[in-house]
């Protein structure tokens, strides 16, 4: 096999592994949606218990726990990202450290201000500039780099396609190495088997 082919190869595989990417990070957000709703619901209770109104604290929970996703996810994501894209995982760090600034503060300006350049920066760096340089890929600078394809279908069929193309990808990917591995194994015992002359049948 060519090297050519074997990049396209390689490149379909990976297309093909990642596809389930979009809604894997979206189920993670949700489920840390979820526990950070969990974990803040008691507040609600202590208003209560010390007499306090505690009409807008679902609202509280709400948007405190979607900001503490944000903020964890993309906390996670400059983890996982340090050591292949460093400049994209330095802004995912950015917006997890200032975004844990800002919560504990609780001011709804400070957070305004935040989550618009959170979500418009965010939109700049990851979508905007890698988009602008489309035409001429090889003038783009080496700190602009994207997020890659995550389009998050509302088909439910194509959420199960998508994991089922991973699916099948690996299942191949594992399949050819097995036969490589056998392959290579059978080489070696007939060339052991010929420098061997007992083992051939010979004396």
């Amino acid at each position: 096999m060519s090297n050519g082919a074997n990049f396209t190869e390689l490149m379909e595989r990976e297309a093909a592994t990642m596809a389930p990417r979009p809604y894997l990070s979206v189920g993670a957000m949700l489920l840390m949606f979820i526990a950070f709703a969990c974990i803040f619901y008691p507040i609600c209770d202590i208003l209560t218990v010390i007499g306090l109104p505690s009409a807008p604290c679902i609202l509280i929970i709400t948007f405190g726990a979607f900001f503490g996703a944000i903020c964890l996810a993309t906390f996670w994501m400059f983890l996982i990202w340090s050591c292949t894209r460093t400049y994209a995982s330095l802004v995912f760090l950015l917006l997890s450290l200032t975004g844990q600034i800002c919560l504990p503060t609780g001011n709804p300006y400070l957070l305004l201000v935040w989550v618009f350049i959170a979500f418009g920066g965010g939109y700049l760096y990851f979508y905007y500039l890698p988009d602008s340089y489309k035409e001429k890929p090889e003038e783009k600078p080496m700190w602009v780099q994207d997020c890659g394809d995550f389009t998050v279908s509302t088909n439910y069929e194509e959420w199960g396609s998508a994991f089922n193309k991973a699916y099948e990808a690996e299942s191949a990917a594992l399949k050819k190495q097995a036969e490589q591995a056998q392959k290579t194994l059978e080489e070696q015992q007939k060339k052991l088997t010929e420098a061997t002359p007992l083992m051939g049948g010979s004396k």
